[in-house]
């Protein structure tokens, strides 16, 4: 395969190297004024090659620009998943053009719950030196015109972020409403078919869950499915589903016991048979199984394990699970102005949106407790976001 095409340039007397095989891309006719087409890899600061990786660290960025091209191409035949993918790849070295295409990106997948994704995506763009994101993040934080002409750098994408970022209000919204095909669908299933199939199921929930809890011992699989006539499969499904919603627990011999949140109910409601106290009795309350289960983690991780919530504003720890091989942290700093610095405050603030995050900070400056301890806020945002939802911090 032929290498990509690309210019001549100087940059410390290396000339720019092809991306690798099966990187080619031919850039699109519409596309021959793209201000952020750099096949040299010349955007950013482009002094910071390492001198001994030099030939490779501007290979990288050739390949980055070609995955831009790659991935604006997809973006216009409204292939989210491979602009997403090829345009990400680009964005991982700092690609301004990337960068600000994938906000359109997630705007377009996530609709109106992708705007602080795509908010911050643009915050990104800008620190990365778009002269598009940085007009459009100065209009959104309110602040003077600077010099940055909006539609510029990205005339084709500008318009469409701007509406996305800046939405007009209006008194309802077409977006909860189901699509024409699914709404088709559902009014063609008859009414009392529906009705009837939800009340099958709720009557099997709640005839598995008086079994379990009026036999006053552990119930097998094989009772349960006798008793109420359910075929094998779909009795094996539902007590799955109950053991993961808490409603029933199993124990060493293979059988079901009524689980934490039965025994919760049970014991709000304050009534029932003897049989169904006998059967909670030897149950663990949830606050027993939380602190079960977190002694567990503790001792696979060789450490102290917390619980936190993020409430009214502030990071909060709920409990702690630790021991004499595995003790506390030295916690010199209090817990709720080290999130920027902490493994519990970083799990929290990246499960908040940009506002909220934003919010956060301005609150809660981060300051210099370590050597590595992040203070730039962009730097912050992007470590939290780099390895997606729910990854360890």
């Amino acid at each position: 395969m032929s290498d990509v095409s690309r210019h001549d340039g100087d940059h410390g007397g290396v000339r720019a190297p092809a991306a690798p095989a099966g990187l080619t891309a031919t850039p699109d006719t519409d596309e021959t004024g793209d201000y952020w087409d750099r096949p040299n890899g010349d955007w950013g600061a482009t002094d910071t090659a390492p001198p001994q990786e030099e030939q490779a660290w501007w290979e990288e960025r050739a390949a980055a620009n070609t995955c831009y091209m790659l991935g604006s191409r997809a973006l216009r035949r409204g292939e989210l998943d491979e602009a997403a993918h090829w345009l990400g790849r680009a964005a991982d070295h700092e690609h301004p053009g990337a960068l600000f295409r994938l906000a359109v990106v997630a705007s377009r997948t996530l609709g109106p719950t992708g705007t602080p994704r795509a908010v911050f995506l643009l915050s990104e763009a800008a620190r990365c030196g778009h002269g598009d994101a940085r007009a459009l993040m100065r209009r959104r934080l309110s602040l003077p015109p600077g010099k940055e002409t909006l539609g510029a750098q990205d005339r084709e994408f500008c318009d469409e972020l701007l509406r996305a970022t800046f939405p007009t209000p209006r008194l309802w919204t077409p977006n909860a409403l189901r699509t024409p095909s699914v709404t088709d669908a559902i009014q063609q299933q008859p009414q009392q078919s529906r009705r009837t199939n939800t009340w099958e199921s709720v009557q099997r929930v709640l005839e598995v869950l008086d079994l379990v809890g009026g036999a006053g011992r552990s119930v097998s699989a094989e009772d349960l499915r006798r008793k109420t006539s359910l075929p094998r499969t779909v009795i094996e499904r539902l007590l799955v589903w109950l053991c993961g919603k808490g409603l029933l627990a199993t124990v060493n011999d293979g059988g079901y016991t009524p689980g934490p949140v039965l025994h919760l109910i049970a014991h709000e409601a304050s009534s029932g048979t003897h049989s169904h106290r006998l059967a909670m009795a030897n149950t663990p309350t949830p606050g027993q199984t939380i602190g079960k289960v977190l002694a567990g983690l503790r001792d696979a991780a060789g450490a102290a394990v917390y619980i936190g919530t993020y409430s009214d504003g502030e990071i909060r720890v709920d409990q702690c699970s630790d021991s004499p091989t595995a003790p506390r942290v030295n916690d010199w700093v209090d817990f709720r102005v080290a999130g920027h610095a902490s493994a519990l405050g970083k799990s929290l603030l990246h499960q908040l949106d940009f506002d909220q995050r934003m919010d956060h900070l301005s609150r809660r400056r981060p300051v210099q407790l370590t050597r590595r301890t992040i203070t730039n806020q962009s730097e912050l945002f992007s470590t939290l976001d780099r390895h997606g939802p729910h990854a360890a911090q």
